[in-house]
């Protein structure tokens, strides 16, 4: 196949083996279609984070005559993680793969937990009552720090495309978000390559994403959560998709 008609085949113009396929800008926002999350932390985890709240409770001062008692109320663990657009999109012809790049989206919707404090005489037992106890939100025990693995395809003709890693880089505070750009990249896809150029080249591609995220946050010391994250969705291709001769 000469280079003509790999122009005409692609609707590009190559220029010493580089060529741009201008890309239709059909989409500003990506239209989330499915989202289920399972959390999947074990329970010898759930136990070491209500141990730690627990233990470092009792180790707190006391007093001569008096003793504090602590009860805790976990922070409320939410969030929400979808894909927002591919972009940086390259097609290498020679090895029939394409690579680019992935934004995902991880929005902390997280509660604070809070500590709730009570003074009793030494040899009174604590009281059991929430009633009884004087609460206070605990500052910072929703901020998240976040890290998944992502694993995602072309959904209509089940086209894997790639398994990346990424995080949140920092802690995320409570009502806000970051937006997290992975490099992927395909292996070779033989005769499926031009069906994915066709989709990526429309300017939406519609994907099905697998994320397996762990999620920590410190109340009473360092504690974490991990969950399964189902989404579906039409992404935006942004900018256009480079063709490579190699």
């Amino acid at each position: 196949m000469d280079v003509e008609e790999l122009e005409e085949m692609f609707g590009i113009k190559i220029i010493s083996g580089y060529g741009v396929k201008v890309v239709p800008q059909v989409l500003k926002e990506p239209k989330i279609l499915e989202y289920n999350v399972v959390e999947t932390t074990t329970p010898v985890k759930e136990l070491v984070n209500s141990t730690k709240a627990t233990i470092l409770g009792r180790l707190k001062f006391f007093e001569l005559f008096k003793k504090t008692c602590y009860k805790y109320k976990p922070p409320v663990i939410d969030f929400e993680i979808v894909p927002v657009k591919v972009k940086n999109v390259e097609f290498h012809w020679g090895g029939l793969y394409f690579k680019g790049d992935i934004v995902v989206k991880f929005y902390n919707k997280s509660k604070e937990g809070k500590e709730g404090v009570a003074k009793v005489w030494r040899w009174e037992s604590c009281p059991s009552s929430e009633e009884a106890y004087d609460w206070k939100v605990v500052p910072g025990s929703a901020d998240l720090l976040g890290s998944w693995g992502h694993k995602f395809w072309e959904d209509t003709n089940d086209i894997f495309i790639d398994s990346v890693d990424a995080n949140t880089g920092d802690y995320v505070k409570k009502n806000n978000y970051v937006c997290v750009t992975a490099k992927w990249q395909t292996q070779n896809l033989g005769d499926t390559a031009l069906t994915l150029w066709n989709i990526l080249t429309s300017g939406k591609i519609v994907t099905r994403n697998g994320f397996d995220v762990t999620v920590s946050y410190d109340f009473n010391g360092t504690q974490q959560k991990t969950y399964h994250v189902d989404v579906k969705a039409v992404l935006p291709v942004e900018g256009n998709v480079k063709w490579f001769m190699w």
